[in-house]
């Protein structure tokens, strides 16, 4: 039914003083209940006329009748166009959300919707990729310590991982049949051409766990002394790479370990991971995703970690990574050394080959990022 009919059958009410008449019949005592009534009966009509929106007034009679409706009968009901609107869409953009039809989406939802090409180091304001400055590193990593010291152990040394009351180590099988795999590894990390950096978040000395963040670096400047095995002189930068942004928008260590806790000088650490780490072995970089991973060591410093000594690392090399570094050293120079190396390496564990590493860290300076 449209506005136009409507309005053509409103019966017409005239409001004066006490009475009012219709068809020359005076009504005098239901006259306030009847009128009630019908004004409301014609509200509702013209409330759900104009929400639907199927027709439009077609002349100004028309659109003043379907505006507003009004009587002042006794003080009962007035209502106007201000108490009921409906706009075409149906949907209200208000709060944040914007219209679509039915379905209305917060504004940060658009915006991701419109940024799916933003750089790592971006973040979506506003509908436009904005770059978000680096952190600062020496605030980041206060707590920095370099790896000094790195060296596989043989498989008589090691963690229990499976419960057995057993030391696992598959992986020092390599330290029996190839003995020059240790020396690659120490060269690499006293000449500093393999860099890793371990940060303490939270540093604490009192049982409490908190988190150590692992990076790559590289050296930044040297004065003195600054050699792999002894840092002191040297400044780093941690690679970049190793930052990811949060959802909301800032900057993170990707790679973290925890809980780790110190308490009276022991640094123990216990399913940590997974953790990626390329190691310099057999002329290849080794790149492992450790799993499972067990940390006991010797902790040095109360207000700041200063560094460890009597290290052991120990955990799971996932399958894929093991399998992916086996065949690019089969397929090396030294393919007969490496062969046999690698396939003296057993998986003796459900997710992979176990492995076991001597380590010692040193706190060092960290000035920046670097690639």
């Amino acid at each position: 039914m449209g506005s136009q009919h409507i309005a053509q059958n409103v019966p017409a009410f005239m409001a004066d003083g006490d009475r009012f008449t219709r068809h020359g019949t005076a009504w005098a005592d239901g006259r306030t209940r009847l009128l009630r009534t019908r004004l409301v009966a014609v509200t509702t009509a013209l409330s759900l006329l104009c929400s639907c929106v199927d027709e439009q007034p077609k002349d100004a009679k028309a659109d003043k009748a379907a505006d507003a409706v009004s009587a002042d009968a006794d003080g009962m009901i007035s209502q106007s166009d201000s108490d009921v609107s409906a706009d075409d869409s149906g949907a209200k953009a208000s709060d944040g959300l914007v219209a679509d039809g039915l379905n209305a989406q917060p504004d940060a939802a658009v915006d991701a919707a419109v940024c799916l090409d933003c750089a790592p180091n971006e973040t979506c304001q506003n509908k436009i990729c904005t770059t978000v400055p680096l952190p600062n590193a020496a605030t980041l990593l206060a707590h920095a310590n370099k790896i000094k010291s790195l060296a596989l152990v043989d498989d008589k040394q090691g963690c229990d991982l499976d419960g057995d009351g057993k030391v696992d180590n598959s992986f020092g099988k390599v330290v029996g049949v190839y003995p020059a795999a240790n020396t690659a590894l120490s060269d690499a990390v006293k000449e500093q051409s393999f860099v890793a950096l371990l940060s303490a978040q939270d540093y604490r000395t009192d049982g409490v766990g908190f988190a150590v963040s692992w990076l790559f670096g590289e050296v930044k400047s040297k004065t003195g002394n600054c050699t792999g095995s002894s840092p002191e002189g040297c400044t780093y930068l941690a690679s970049k790479a190793g930052l990811e942004l949060d959802a909301k928008g800032q900057w993170r260590v990707k790679q973290l370990t925890q809980p780790i806790t110190v308490s009276g000088g022991v640094l123990k650490g216990a399913d940590l991971g997974p953790t990626k780490m390329g190691l310099p072995m057999l002329g290849q970089a080794l790149e492992l995703k450790l799993l499972r991973m067990q940390w006991a060591a010797t902790a040095h410093g109360t207000k700041k970690w200063e560094g460890t000594t009597k290290g052991i690392l120990c955990g799971v090399i996932d399958k894929d990574s093991l399998a992916a570094w086996a065949k690019a050293a089969a397929e090396s120079g030294a393919a007969d050394d490496t062969g046999y190396v690698a396939g003296a390496i057993t998986t003796d564990q459900v997710d992979g080959a176990s492995f076991a590493v001597a380590i010692e860290t040193k706190a060092v300076t960290v000035v920046g990022w670097g690639d």
